[in-house]
């Protein structure tokens, strides 16, 4: 059946416009594919490709503008598709074709429908409160936004001896010149100001005692994680990561 808002024609020639209607059908569906089957457009943001289908059109509207105003910067929301009545095979293939979600408020898909969608990988959603669907769409939103990373300085030690080296750790010692060590905290080894590798310290010494945190101008061993290419002067950069 067709969608809402659809326009009927009556050609004088019914095979001619039954071969347009075919060629802009296939001309829609391999647009739909470049559109929208990445999931991400050139400026980097990520998109949330849903098709929504639902009782009356009154819902399709309000669950579009409410759903608009969940986007940002990084995070779009495309309506691939949207119509009235029940989700068919031809909703559960264009999901397929664009890597969609099925949204279905008050409505649901026949049983062949919903066993084609499980063949086709293709998620279908049911609604009966519009609030709960975009409640769901924002927790979505919340796990795809990237996660920015801040590493502040807290401490450097200048390594005067290595005790042990092995594969993928080394044991070394040296002196706090800086701030305050702790094991919890991402290195960065340096040599001649220049950064030459990264790692992670797992434990921490003084006097043979384990310790949580090393003042300066202390001195300490550590057990550094990482590769094992650091050196007597190199100084390690600690890191707290947030």
């Amino acid at each position: 059946a067709p969608p809402v808002g659809s326009i009927l024609e009556v050609p004088e020639d019914v095979n001619l416009l039954n071969h347009d209607a075919k060629k802009n059908q296939a001309g829609q569906e391999r647009d739909f594919s470049v559109l929208f089957k990445n999931g991400e457009d050139k400026s980097g943001a990520k998109f949330i490709n849903l098709i929504i289908k639902a009782d009356v059109l009154g819902s399709v509207g309000a669950i579009i503008e409410s759903l608009a105003k969940l986007e940002t910067n990084e995070i779009k929301i495309k309506i691939v598709g949207k119509g009235l009545g029940m989700i068919g095979e031809a909703d559960v293939l264009k999901a397929e074709a664009t890597s969609s979600k099925i949204i279905g408020f008050h409505v649901k898909p026949a049983t062949n429908v919903e066993n084609l969608a499980r063949d086709k990988k293709v998620e279908i959603k049911y609604y009966e409160v519009i609030y709960h669907l975009i409640e769901d769409i924002q927790n979505q939103i919340a796990t795809m936004k990237v996660k920015e990373t801040v590493r502040n300085l807290i401490g450097k030690l200048e390594v005067i001896k290595i005790f042990r080296r092995e594969n993928k750790n080394m044991i070394v010692g040296g002196r706090v010149i800086e701030g305050t060590l702790s094991t919890s905290d991402a290195v960065i080894v340096t040599r001649g100001g220049e950064a030459v590798s990264s790692g992670k310290v797992s434990r921490l010494e003084c006097v043979k005692k384990p310790m949580e945190k090393v003042a300066f101008g202390q001195e300490c061993g550590i057990a550094f994680e990482g590769n094992p290419i650091i050196q007597e002067g190199d100084v390690l950069e600690f890191y707290q990561e947030k």
